[in-house]
């Protein structure tokens, strides 16, 4: 009987013994697999820590290398348009080419190129990024600029009318890379105070956007001041956003509330934004404030944040030119301006010998004095459109400016002359 089970054992051994090498050969071939899928990880992660040592490296002014980056302007295309309010539109933008775009910091804007009905040559402006960095689009919101109430003479803006009147889904507009040195410090996770005034709200929603997304455990106090719930951009938006998020609270404040505004529902404040209101409901000062808005907005919350003792270097502001920058710093810039009033400059196109006068600020207002014609967009250094050649002498910046132009040219909106110059204008 076990004679005759010999054979089956035989069999059964074999199997077993060609089972066990086939589990080890598998096993072999799955440590192989893995071992060499851990290699390349590794090398893949080395190739990385390789490509931004040498993008730190070459970034010496701190401005990341980003895929998707382009220098002059790109086509894009008009996605579509939504009504924040009857005179504010938010513009959501394509690239016709399909690639790749590059992020930004939260606070940036866009400079833009539109052709308009019956202008002899595009207009460039300048207008904050509205929303976080997305894969493929990018969103500005543009209020149209009204006549003053009194002074109805003046001409309304030309482009933010266009964009809120005329402009259509499928458009074509040109536009620059992402810029601006006005943007939410992302490596911190200090609380915030975000302080906007109209349409200064734009780069603050930006802000929210990408605190909420990226950084939800940092807490945002908002104070935004509107004249009343019509012209309140971006309201349901934010309710929302509060509801969900425990780390955002919102104060609105109407100056001039209407009969449908309801006190403690579509606004909580009725007045202003002010450096009193911002005392009363902070706790504290130790804050990262920042902040736009119109001039007057803009000097009574800087100069009221200083005088409360918050170092300068906690308040972050959307400067559009010396109005809006503050009582110390508008005095330095008048310092700065007498220094040079006399100094000879010369437009070499325009055939033009002047001076630097006394009610100048930058080179850009000796031009226009001058009747000089220079394409200008932003007037505070960030679209370069003011780029012109410097074919003699040097000039100055304001303390702490970052000018990006090329090599030999200067930025004649922030520019001033430092002996005499002379430009390609």
């Amino acid at each position: 009987m076990i004679e005759s089970l010999l054979p089956l054992l035989g069999v059964a051994l074999c199997a077993i013994v060609l089972v066990q090498m086939g589990l080890w050969t598998a096993n072999s071939l799955g440590t192989l697999l893995h071992s060499r899928k851990h290699f390349q990880l590794s090398q893949e992660l080395l190739r990385k820590q390789i490509e931004l040592a040498a993008s730190n490296q070459s970034s010496s002014k701190g401005e990341p290398l980003e895929e998707g980056r382009w220098h002059g302007f790109r086509q894009f295309r008009v996605d579509r348009l939504v009504k924040e309010t009857e005179l504010c539109t938010s513009v959501y933008l394509q690239p016709t080419d399909q690639k790749a775009i590059c992020d930004f910091l939260p606070g940036q804007h866009l400079t833009l190129k539109f052709t308009l009905p019956g202008q002899p040559k595009p207009i460039v402006r300048c207008y904050s990024l509205s929303q976080g960095a997305r894969k493929n689009e990018y969103r500005i919101s543009v209020k149209a600029v009204q006549p003053p109430r009194d002074n109805p003479q003046v001409p309304a803006g030309l482009v933010s009318n266009f964009v809120n009147q005329q402009l259509k889904q499928g458009d074509l507009v040109d536009i620059k890379s992402p810029a601006g040195h006005f943007y939410l410090d992302t490596q911190s996770n200090k609380s915030v105070v975000l302080l906007a005034g109209g349409i200064g709200i734009t780069p603050m929603a930006a802000m929210v956007d990408h605190i909420l997304t990226h950084q939800p455990e940092r807490q945002i106090i908002l104070f935004y001041g509107s004249r009343f719930g019509a012209d309140h951009a971006f309201k349901n938006y934010f309710a929302e956003l509060q509801k969900q998020s425990p780390n955002l609270y919102v104060i609105n404040a109407y100056s001039s509330p209407q009969p449908e505004d309801q006190l403690n529902v579509d606004y909580q404040v009725k007045g202003f934004v002010s450096i009193d209101l911002i005392k009363k409901l902070l706790p504290k000062k130790s804050y990262s404030f920042y902040m736009c808005g119109p001039p007057p907005f803009m000097d009574s919350i800087y100069n009221g944040l200083t005088e409360w003792g918050v170092p300068e270097s906690q308040i972050h502001f959307e400067a559009f030119g010396p109005a809006s920058i503050g009582k110390s710093r508008k005095q330095q810039v008048a310092a700065d301006n007498a220094k040079v009033v006399g100094t000879p400059v010369k437009f070499s196109n325009s055939n033009i010998q002047t001076e630097f006068g006394p009610d100048s600020e930058n080179l850009l207002d000796v031009a226009e004095a001058n009747g000089v014609e220079v394409d200008s967009g932003c007037r505070s250094g960030n679209c370069g459109t003011c780029q012109v050649a410097l074919l003699k002498g040097k000039v100055k910046y304001p303390e702490g400016e970052q000018v990006d132009c090329d090599p030999g040219h200067c930025l004649m909106c922030i520019a001033q002359p430092d002996g005499p110059v002379e430009l390609e204008a």
